[in-house]
């Protein structure tokens, strides 16, 4: 087993749970409100459900991506869960 000395922050600060948060928050609104229609007129109704797919998908996407090779530091949490091993 290899050791690594790696810094700890708050999970209010991590990359991967802002994306994973906005991207949730965005495909919710785009079904439930009128807001993004609004915004969106040419995108027909039938259609709006890929956009939320897309929304999803795009920030499952970022989400991998920020883990695997933009994070330097890890949670309280996970620390912990480690140092238990």
């Amino acid at each position: 087993m290899n050791t690594a000395i790696v810094s700890v922050k708050s999970a209010w600060l991590s990359k991967v749970n802002w994306i994973a948060a906005l991207s949730a928050a965005v495909a919710a609104l785009n079904e439930t409100t009128d807001a993004l229609r609004e915004i969106l007129p040419l995108i027909p109704v039938k259609d709006q459900h890929y956009v939320t797919v897309g929304i999803i998908v795009t920030g499952a996407i970022a989400t991998i991506i920020t883990r695997t090779f933009f994070t330097t530091t890890v949670t309280q949490a996970s620390a912990d869960k480690i140092s238990k091993e």
